[in-house]
């Protein structure tokens, strides 16, 4: 169910950035993923938890398309490509690392033990989503968004 709401995210990111802006948008897919981190934090069962991934995969399609635009937007052109490349390494990186962890996990213990395992990225993930909420209402627009809003305020009283 993450792949589905990522892919629905990914679908939807670029209009969502485009109505309303990189800030928004990043605004956006941390609430996905606050709530998402909740709603697997407190799942009592399967269906709630695939909600929970539901969720979460959609704050990783928006914000997948949204971060690397905002990185090249807001970046000084001598470092764009190597913060843009960081960025997707990062993300690649975690995705090994999380395979791994699930290799190791593979029918060497019983299920409820790695559901219990599993609690603790969830509340690590519940944390550093509201840290990262915090931190975005600081987050500059970036400059991209600002000169076409400006420029097209500027046409309608200048028009």
């Amino acid at each position: 169910m993450a792949l589905l709401g990522a892919m629905l995210g990914a679908a939807g990111g670029g209009w969502i950035n485009d109505a309303y802006g990189r800030k928004k948008s990043t605004l956006l897919a941390d609430l996905m993923f606050a709530l998402g981190s909740l709603v697997m934090c407190a799942a009592g069962g399967p269906y709630i938890l695939i909600l929970g991934r539901l969720f979460v995969g959609l704050g990783v399609g928006i914000a997948s398309v949204t971060a690397p635009v905002y990185i090249a937007e807001a970046a000084p052109s001598e470092i764009r490509g190597g913060l843009v490349s960081t960025n997707v390494l990062m993300i690649t990186g975690g995705q090994f690392f999380s395979y791994l962890v699930n290799l190791g996990f593979t029918e060497q213990w019983n299920y409820h033990l790695q559901g219990a395992v599993w609690c603790v990225p969830t509340l690590v993930l519940v944390k550093c989503s509201i840290f990262l909420l915090w931190k975005l209402f600081t987050l500059a627009a970036s400059l991209q968004y600002i000169s076409v809003e400006y420029s097209f305020y500027h046409c309608l009283a200048h028009g």
